[in-house]
């Protein structure tokens, strides 16, 4: 027999590669062939799921992540396969689920590993915010459940673009005693993902069913890849390392895939166990902002041939684009509303101007005959202030629903003795989205507040806080920072109970106007951004405490942007109109 060692570009890895190839030979040579007893799979793979407890839509339907999380882990428990989860738990929907979702992986067998708190991007996020989330996730998940060992993946597979990022957050991994949870497997599931829960969420069982084949095919395409990168670095077929999500296709399609391996010639180990083979002991030298697999990284650094990887079919890619659209424009349709909405709580011209279209017209029945006037006319009605009794009016976006350039909504203005329904017509123009039509009826009855919408069947929402209590409260807390960098006083006047107690750093502040007045907005000051990140969310009854990390960036008289972040917590209080309000507000600063 005559042995061809491969062509290694590096001279100096020569020797390890060729010793490598010689023991995965040996190792060849001594595997029952055909018509031998107890012959054993050629391959070995360890699966691994990223985004636990669950990711791709749905990840606040505690019910689904249930399903989900018992789907995934009976499959794996009765064919007594081991895996390996890599967690999120930052989400303040998931708080409810977490140590039980987290306990049924675990009792199937599941390695558990860190992946962030909140599924940070290094690419965009500073070094010390990342290092802060990775422990945020780490601590979050020992409070839910006992984990063996430290195990880390980072989002996206980036893991640093800049020496800094890249030296600091290995150092920060090795103060921390973890260990990296590598992948030499990466695929496009997570798009073959989303556009199943979609087709499924709108009954389109045909195409469902035909990203369930294309998705099985796919991972072939991926797993042949990596097969022949091991080759081509290795000599050898190594261990292979399987990126998959907890998601809905997979709690549907995993036995498929499982089938898919077992015919390609695959075993299954765990983790730890992949890990042992001497291809894991090499270092990760890559330093980029591409979230490359393990084995591309070392070919590269071997100066081996990469081709490209194989992308999902182009028809789901165009499938994915669309659902990425439709996204984005229920978000800019929201926010079309949302000026409409501050328009009714300022009292401001120049919101319900930013809403409408010039063309615009509002139509109602009155008197059995059909009523029309122009949005220019409405507008210029606007009072200029906010109502006297504006601190108990509510408002909210109870659906949209979005085809290409043109789109409905339902919005609900609900005031003292009376009951507004607002059914919009809203179409992409060149300024955007703009409402091109207002139909609306009014009730003084009470009938149309009681048979308000039930949105948990209704078309496709945006906004819409009422689903459960921990969305109301995040759609708050979102909507509090949207009006302090809008200076929205009169939104913020909504989101905290009329004895409200603010305690910033050195200061008490009592009572809902006092509040208000605080965050008005100043003559220099101009607020671009803020934000609100949940870590922790405990609900019991009509009370709640939020925990997190808050984020504010601004300028001075137009100067340069300045930031901070820091630590806060909230105690909402539920209402008799079930709307979530703030009770007591109180965060750190960084030198506070």
């Amino acid at each position: 027999m005559q042995i061809v060692l491969p062509v290694v570009v590096n001279a100096r890895r020569a020797g390890a590669v060729a010793c490598r190839y010689v023991l995965a030979l040996a190792t060849t040579l001594l595997i029952p062939g055909p018509g031998m007893a107890h012959a054993q799979p050629v391959r070995t793979v360890a699966l691994t799921f990223d985004d636990l407890p669950m990711t791709g839509g749905g990840q606040c339907d505690s019910g689904l992540v249930q399903e989900v999380t018992a789907s995934l882990t009976r499959v794996l428990a009765s064919q007594n396969l081991p895996a390996a989860g890599l967690v999120s738990p930052g989400r303040a929907c998931m708080a409810p689920v977490l140590a039980e979702s987290l306990e049924q992986w675990r009792d199937a067998g599941a390695v558990l590993g860190n992946h962030t708190a909140s599924h940070l991007d290094l690419n965009a996020t500073p070094l010390d915010d990342y290092v802060a989330d990775l422990d945020r996730g780490q601590a979050l998940m020992d409070e839910a459940i006992a984990t063996d060992g430290r195990w880390f993946r980072p989002p996206l597979l980036h893991s640093g673009a800049t020496p800094a990022k890249k030296q600091g957050l290995q150092a920060h991994l090795d103060r921390r005693g973890y260990r990296w949870a590598p992948v030499t497997v990466d695929n496009q599931e997570w798009v073959y993902a989303a556009v199943y829960a979609d087709a499924r969420a709108r009954g389109d069982e045909a195409l469902a069913r035909r990203v369930t084949e294309a998705y099985v095919e796919h991972l072939g395409a991926a797993f042949t890849f990596s097969e022949a990168l091991s080759e081509s670095v290795f000599g050898r077929q190594i261990p292979l390392v399987l990126l998959l999500h907890a998601n809905v296709l997979n709690a549907e399609e995993l036995p498929r895939v499982l089938s898919m391996l077992r015919e390609r010639g695959y075993g299954f180990v765990s983790l730890p166990q992949a890990l042992e083979d001497p291809a894991y002991a090499r270092g990760d030298d890559y330093m980029g902002p591409r979230g490359l697999s393990w084995l591309q990284r070392w070919a590269l650094e071997d100066g081996v041939h990469v081709p490209e990887e194989p992308r999902e079919h182009a028809w789901l890619a165009r499938a994915f684009r669309r659902i990425q659209q439709r996204r984005a424009d229920e978000e800019a349709i929201r926010t079309t509303l949302d000026h409409y909405l501050q328009g009714h709580a300022t009292g401001l011209a120049s919101k319900f101007a930013a809403a409408f279209h010039p063309e615009a017209r509002l139509l109602w029945v009155g008197d059995e005959e059909l009523r029309t006037r122009t949005a220019e006319s409405y507008i210029a009605g606007a009072r200029g202030r906010p109502d006297d009794d504006e601190d108990r009016r509510t408002r909210r976006i109870a659906w949209i629903d979005a085809a290409r350039d043109v789109a409905t909504a339902r919005v609900e203005l609900d005031y003292p003795g009376v009951f507004f329904v607002d059914y919009m017509t809203l179409a992409r123009t060149s300024d955007g989205w703009k409402i091109v039509s207002k139909a609306y009826q009014m009730d003084r009855s009470g009938a149309l507040r009681s048979e308000a919408t039930d949105t948990s069947d209704g078309p496709i929402r945006a906004g819409d806080a009422q689903q459960t209590d921990s969305a109301a409260i995040a759609a708050a807390g979102a909507a509090f920072s949207r009006a302090y960098v809008a200076g929205d006083s009169a939104t913020i006047r909504q989101l905290y109970t009329e004895d409200s107690l603010l305690l910033p750093p050195g200061a008490l502040i009592e009572g809902r106007d006092r509040v208000v007045r605080y965050f008005g907005p100043g003559p220099r000051r101009e607020n671009v951004s803020h934000s609100m990140t949940s870590e922790r969310l405990e609900i019991s009854g009509d009370m709640a405490v939020d925990v997190g990390t808050w984020n504010n960036r601004w300028r001075i008289d137009g100067g340069p942007v300045q930031e901070v972040s820091d630590r806060y917590m909230l105690v909402w209080r539920k209402g008799e109109d079930g709307r979530w309000r703030i009770a007591y507000d109180m965060w750190h600063r960084p030198s506070s």
